[in-house]
């Protein structure tokens, strides 16, 4: 006797694909999606808008040639040893051209602090006054807690904030005195 049909395979040969492709799109689910929703969240951190503005605050701060203030108030082991120089007065000779720098890149914050900013990452967070403070206390949450080395004395942080239109956007960079 001669079988004339293969309905059963065909159809059981269905169900194993799709069963397959649903358990690969299942995988593909639970692991890309959270990937996404955690760079939406910090496509903002860091960007290269951001890291070249402050690059040009770390070299107008090092061109000055005054930081001898931000050393002293950085290193003198009292207070939270954090410099918020945003209104550019009594930090850098050449306060006009900061003033330039600042509006001209909308920058909202600017900060310098030592390396090493794990224990002042509260303090940093309370001494924000702008609108949009979650989004900067995510930030600094995010930043590693970078470790100092005898080395790494003369190493400082600078942390720039700055504004767009409807978002904020933020930047760390190493300052080298």
């Amino acid at each position: 006797m001669v079988k004339k049909t293969n309905r059963g395979f065909v159809l059981m040969e269905t169900l194993i694909v799709s069963c397959f492709v649903m358990a690969l799109f299942g995988m593909l689910y639970t692991t890309v999606f959270p990937l996404l929703g955690r760079y939406e969240g910090r496509k903002h951190y860091d960007d290269l808008d951001s890291k070249y503005i402050a690059n040009w605050v770390r070299k107008m701060i090092l061109n000055d040639g005054n930081y001898g203030k931000f050393k002293n108030i950085l290193n003198d082991g009292n207070g939270t040893r954090i410099v918020d120089f945003t209104n550019c007065s009594g930090y850098v000779n050449n306060t006009l051209s900061c003033i330039m720098l600042r509006d001209l890149a909308n920058i909202k914050k600017m900060y310098l602090t030592t390396y090493s900013i794990a224990d002042r990452k509260y303090a940093l967070i309370s001494q924000y006054d702008g609108d949009r403070k979650d989004d900067f206390t995510h930030y600094i949450e995010y930043l590693p807690n970078y470790n100092t080395t005898s080395a790494k004395q003369d190493f400082y942080r600078l942390i720039v904030v700055v504004e767009h239109d409807n978002y904020d956007t933020y930047a760390t960079i190493e300052v080298i005195f």
